[in-house]
């Protein structure tokens, strides 16, 4: 009498090819195919920038700003979408370019009086002021911007959410409230 074959070790083998084939395609789009140190270019443009539009900024005296710091999370996962996963020629000014689309220039005049009381009559003198500052857009609006589709969209917010993946195991990075900086330790 021969023995019954069971299925379940064709069923196994089945599910073990298309496991091989299925997790490419399921990294592919759930999270940005950047190598940890392109992650880390993108974690400093976002440093740098916030610097950068500190000092470039012009806002009144007794207005605090302290830059825009752009999530870099964002900025990698929008970037992987446009590049469509190809992040062979990201250098630091290709990832600085893509944290910028995150921020426009906010301008405003402000009227400032100043007293002269030390003049008999005193009297005051009024001057238009022009001040401006960087703000930051949200993703939706750059997403926008370059005119992803609904698809496109929600593939970013998906690598968006794991995009802290891309940092070397024990490397981990985050804003420093007293520092004003990113941190990464590890």
């Amino acid at each position: 009498m021969r023995p019954i074959r069971r299925p379940t070790t064709l069923f196994g083998v089945l599910i073990l090819v298309m496991m091989l084939f299925a997790t490419p395609i399921t990294l592919y789009q759930k999270i940005p195919l950047a190598r940890s140190a392109v992650a880390q270019l993108y974690v400093q443009a976002a440093d740098d920038w916030k610097a950068e539009t500190k000092k470039l900024s012009r806002v009144p005296s007794d207005y605090y700003y302290n830059g825009v710091l752009v999530p870099w999370q964002e900025a990698i996962a929008v970037d992987a979408v446009v590049r469509d996963q190809n992040f062979k020629s990201v250098d630091y000014q290709a990832a600085k370019n893509a944290i910028k689309r995150f921020t426009y220039l906010y301008e405003w005049t402000q009227t400032e009086c100043h007293w002269h009381d030390e003049d008999d009559p005193p009297w005051e003198h009024c001057i238009e002021v022009d001040y401006w500052r960087y703000r930051l857009k949200t993703m939706e609006q750059v997403m926008n911007e370059l005119g992803f589709s609904a698809d496109q969209k929600n593939w970013a917010r998906e690598m968006e959410s794991r995009a802290n993946l891309l940092l070397e195991k024990g490397i981990r990075c985050k804003y420093d409230m007293n520092a004003e900086e990113w941190e990464c330790t590890g």
